[in-house]
Parts: C-alpha cells; sequence; structure tokens
C-alpha cells in the first residue's frame, strides 16, 4: 500500500534571554501570552520573572550559558565550562534543552550537557537555500542536536531577515526551529545599528523605551507576522522538548 507522507505542522520558537531587564521580559511574556502560543526560552540569569513564566506554563526553560569570557581569558581563575552549566541548572533545575551564547559547542562541551542530563542542544545555525532536509539527530552522547534555521541578530546583521515566513511553505523538509530575542522583539529592531545605541541602556527599562522602532518594519513586525501566518496554515507550537527524532 502507499503510504503519504504526512507533512510537518510544527513549528518549534526558541528565545535566548541574554540579561535582558525585567521590563522588558514582562513585555516579552505577555505578547507570548497574548498571542496564545508555546515556546523555548533559554535562561541566562535569576529573575523574579521566571516564576510568572513557571507559573503561565507557555514557556518551557531551558539554559543559556556564556563560555565567551573563558575563551577570551577574562574569567576569573578557577572556573570553567562546567561550572557555568552546573550555575544556571542551579537556577533552571528542571531544564532538559540548552542553547550556549554565541552558539559556543564542541565535543567536551556536549559530553557536559549530556552528564547533566540535558536532552536537546540547539547550536547549530544554517540558512537553507532550498532543497536541503538536514534534520534533527542524537550524537555519540544521546543528545538530539536540533539545528536552528532563522535567527534574529545574524539576520539583521546580514540584512536579510525579513524573509522567514518562506520556511512555513509547503514542502519545506527541515525542522522549522526559529530563534528570537526579547530584546529585539521589545525594541523592535529593525538595524544593528539601532541596537548598539539601545544596548549600553539594556538594564534601564525607561531609558530604554527611548530606543522602541516605531517607524520601520522590524523584528517584531516580522515574529508576529510569522506566528499569525502559521496559526493560519495550521501549525503546531511545540517546546523543544516535544521534537520528535
Amino acid at each position: 500500500m502507499l503510504q503519504v507522507k504526512r507533512e510537518n505542522k510544527d513549528v518549534f520558537l526558541t528565545f535566548d534571554m541574554d540579561w535582558a531587564d525585567d521590563g522588558v521580559l514582562k513585555y516579552f511574556h505577555s505578547l507570548i501570552c497574548e498571542l496564545g502560543i508555546y515556546g523555548t526560552l533559554h535562561v541566562t540569569h535569576q529573575t523574579p520573572a521566571l516564576a510568572e513564566i513557571r507559573k503561565e506554563g507557555r514557556l518551557e526553560l531551558g539554559i543559556h550559558p556564556n563560555f565567551n569570557k573563558l575563551l577570551d581569558n577574562t574569567e576569573c581563575r578557577g572556573t570553567d565550562f562546567r561550572q557555568k552549566v552546573r550555575e544556571l541548572l542551579e537556577i533552571v533545575p528542571e531544564a532538559v534543552c540548552v542553547r550556549s551564547h554565541s552558539l559556543v559547542s564542541g565535543s567536551p562541551v556536549s559530553r557536559c550537557f549530556a552528564e547533566n542530563k540535558l536532552k536537546y542542544e540547539s547550536n547549530l545555525l544554517y540558512f537553507p537555500g532550498g532543497g536541503e532536509n538536514i534534520k534533527c539527530y542524537k550524537d555519540i552522547w544521546g543528545i538530539v542536536q536540533v539545528p536552528i534555521i532563522f535567527e534574529d541578530d545574524v539576520c539583521l546583521q546580514m540584512k536579510a531577515w525579513h524573509h522567514a515566513a518562506q520556511y512555513l511553505e509547503s514542502g519545506f523538509q527541515p525542522a522549522r526551529v526559529f530563534n528570537f530575542h526579547p530584546i529585539h522583539i521589545f525594541l523592535n529592531t529593525d538595524t544593528m545599528e539601532r541596537y548598539e545605541k539601545a544596548k549600553k541602556y539594556t538594564d534601564n527599562y525607561t531609558l530604554l523605551k527611548q530606543f522602541i522602532n516605531k517607524e520601520r518594519y522590524g523584528v517584531r513586525d516580522l515574529f508576529e507576522e510569522l506566528v499569525c501566518l502559521a496559526k493560519e496554515k495550521g501549525y503546531r507550537f511545540c517546546r523543544l522538548r516535544e521534537m520528535d527524532v
């Protein structure tokens, strides 16, 4: 009997907290609830905002370790990448998902993730040009490696960020895993120049609001259009822990 392949109708919206101000996180979480969607938030620090996010239950919490200071030798001695992972797991003990800041990874890092009971790693970024069928897979440590097909800040740098909807077209094969940042959704970032000007005020919500883009098409506009289009096409919004491999 001829079997008809079922179209993949899952969308995975993921977010990297990146030390966002609580006001930014509150705005971001309110938008998630307003849109009625689900996703995965990778956590960088302890904040009271996590209690409300956990209570609502729309966003599963993963971790977002920053190994950059270890790489550029600006971190204090006695700290290693394993400690960074342990510290974040004390904040998010329920985490099964991880994405490193700047997508830093490697064999020792992935092994550390596995030893700490993390099951999904999302540190691979590629932009399908057409025809590729790059799949999620389990590595030698049993971690599911989850590639990203869209990342807002990288696309802003490439000035090609407004084409994300193409990945919702019928017949697209790779897992639809998108990555956004609460700060870019909040600012409705239209250029990296805007973000760089706002960056020094990211811990001052009142001053940060002055940099919100209200004139041009930005990341928040794209995000909302992506969600609306996915709903129209009958897609299901999933958390990374629901990835079927």
